[in-house]
């Protein structure tokens, strides 16, 4: 390797030194704080949100169940 291609490499390393040390690292700590964000939020409308989900999905099989349960008795009455 001669001289120009040590300081070639030097300058490649010192680029992605400055790179590593600024703008990832800024970028990181950005990310981190977003994510602190978003934690925050979800504990706070997990529990309403599963209440809500909840009385959706009871609601909902409440209504689909005795349809089909009624059209099943009505049915087998019919037919004794």
């Amino acid at each position: 390797m001669d001289e120009n291609e040590v300081k070639e490499l030097n300058e490649r390393l010192d680029r992605i030194e400055r790179l590593l040390s600024n703008d990832i690292l800024n970028d990181c700590k950005k990310m981190s704080t977003h994510i602190d964000f978003v934690e925050r939020i979800y504990e706070y409308i997990k529990y309403p949100l599963f209440y809500i989900t909840n009385k959706f999905k009871y609601l909902s099989s409440k209504e689909t169940i005795p349809i089909e349960h009624v059209t099943h008795q009505t049915q087998s009455t019919d037919e004794t």
